[in-house]
């Protein structure tokens, strides 16, 4: 998959536009985005984020972990976190989200070739009691089928992911923010530079968790548009 990450460098010249996208000096594609920045932000090129400043950035191949493998088949998980968005303005409802909604339309539209599209698998999600460590809590939704998802609490406190068990801080778990999430608005913390990222599965009312710059799991309130998406997938091999 392909999708906007890292700002142009400054000798790079735009030369042109074709079904979306500027073509670089570098020869490479790029797209035109207007910053909102959470906060005095700064650039991996160390460059400081103007708000309401229109910014190029690389469209570039995601990197994703590969989490456990059956067969032909693989689990991916995004190495970096790709953009932000709310997991749902009103509930906390996977099954119902504008998260999910905007994973397995606008993002799986945009990021995937015809040919990637045919190898990214339908998958039984799991959001039962299970998915969420916690056979009381009273906020699960109903299992659903996508291409593109949010880990749950289950994946992300896996040892076989290399994850720690424990909701405390793991440094397996830390993600950094893409040039284009930060600009968008994307959380991300001074102190350590990494972001913060949804999971799929819902904690306490009009709550779901993520995963904060710290790598431990918390609760935060589903309207919140800071968060980032680090999105997730089972693929098929060639």
């Amino acid at each position: 998959g392909l999708y906007p990450q890292t700002i142009k460098e400054e000798d790079v010249k735009i030369l042109s536009f074709k079904d979306g996208y500027y073509l670089g000096s570098d020869n490479e594609y790029y797209v035109l985005s207007k910053a909102k920045p959470f906060g005095k932000y700064f650039f991996s090129n160390q460059l400081e984020i103007e708000a309401d400043k229109e910014y190029y950035f690389k469209v570039e191949p995601i990197k994703w972990k590969v989490l456990e493998v059956q067969g032909d088949l693989a689990f991916l998980f995004s190495e970096s976190i790709l953009d932000h968005h709310n997991f749902d303005s009103l509930s906390n409802d996977y099954d119902k989200s504008s998260i999910r909604k905007w994973l397995n339309n606008e993002f799986f539209l945009k990021a995937f070739s015809e040919e990637e599209k045919r190898i990214i698998q339908t998958t039984n999600v799991d959001n039962s009691y299970t998915s969420v460590n916690d056979i009381y809590n009273p906020h699960v939704c109903s299992n659903t089928k996508d291409k593109i998802f949010l880990l749950s609490a289950k994946e992300i406190t896996n040892q076989a992911y290399g994850y720690s068990t424990s909701i405390n801080g793991d440094y397996a778990r830390r993600k950094k923010n893409s040039d284009y999430a930060k600009a968008n608005y994307a959380y991300e913390d001074k102190d350590n530079g990494y972001g913060c990222y949804w999971l799929r599965s819902a904690c306490s009312s009009n709550k779901a968790a993520r995963i904060f710059s710290y790598g431990n799991y918390e609760h935060f309130y589903a309207s919140s548009d800071c968060i980032g998406i680090a999105p997730c997938m089972w693929v098929k091999f060639k």
